[in-house]
């Protein structure tokens, strides 16, 4: 049993070209599906552009503000690098004039130099005692007696 091809018969109905038969029995009642299509996809291109940059814009405003706040703290951290260095050199530099006045316990100028060293460290009441004891040794000493009458004016 083998199959025949289905075969155009000519009527009425059918015309000759099956073409002209299209044409004239085919009107559409709907915009093509080409132009709807493109329509949509123009819209969600549309829109999906707009979130796009909206989220780039926030994604950069986030990576900008995330990159502030690492220079912030890397300055803080460089700030504070700084002032432990400092602090550390004073330390040091307290403790080289310390053995000295422990040798020489008379020597005015290692208790001048000792005011200075614990002022700066942020000690002011040792700094003051240490000017006053430069003073009961030497009180016509001139730059203990300006930064004692510093230490009363603040």
């Amino acid at each position: 049993m083998s199959k025949k091809p289905k075969t155009f018969k000519q009527t009425e109905e059918n015309p000759k070209n099956p073409k002209e038969f299209i044409k004239k029995n085919h009107t559409p009642k709907s915009p093509s599906n080409s132009r709807i299509f493109t329509e949509a996809s123009s819209k969600n291109i549309f829109l999906r552009d707009w979130k796009l940059i909206t989220i780039s814009f926030i994604v950069g405003i986030l990576i900008t503000a995330i990159g502030y706040v690492m220079i912030d703290i890397y300055i803080q951290y460089k700030t504070f690098q700084l002032q432990e260095g400092k602090r550390q050199s004073l330390i040091s530099e307290k403790q080289k004039w310390e053995k000295i006045l422990a040798s020489h316990p008379d020597y005015r100028d290692s208790y001048v130099k000792l005011a200075l060293l614990e002022y700066q460290m942020g000690e002011r009441e040792k700094a003051q005692i240490y000017l006053e004891k430069a003073l009961e040794i030497d009180p016509n000493h001139e730059q203990a007696r300006s930064l004692y009458r510093q230490f009363l004016e603040e």
